[in-house]
């Protein structure tokens, strides 16, 4: 990866690069984090529901962290990634019936 300041090429090192992608992440769980109890609280009257379903989020991601995390020392991370990139499209079909 490479950017060009002031018309030289610079190349970025693989801490960077990491430094970068931690940001990102970071910043979009931290975005998630705020506007999923805001966006349930307007779809619901009570805070109790605003709760159970924010809290069943982290549940979900607690549930999956194992397995996944198996599956992947046991198969590597790229087919574990490849795998759930190609099934992701299909969600909303399922989800909508």
């Amino acid at each position: 990866m490479s950017f060009r300041l002031h018309g030289k090429l610079i190349e970025l090192s693989g801490v960077f690069k990491a430094a970068i992608v931690s940001f990102i992440a970071i910043l979009a769980l931290g975005i998630y984090d705020f506007i999923l109890p805001v966006f349930t609280e307007g779809q619901s009257d009570s805070f109790a529901i605003v709760g159970i379903i924010v809290s069943l989020v982290f549940v979900a991601s607690l549930l999956s962290e194992i397995p996944i995390g198996l599956a992947v020392d046991k198969y590597g991370r790229i087919k574990i990634i490849r795998k759930a990139s190609f099934s992701l499209p299909f969600y909303p079909l399922h989800s909508a019936q």
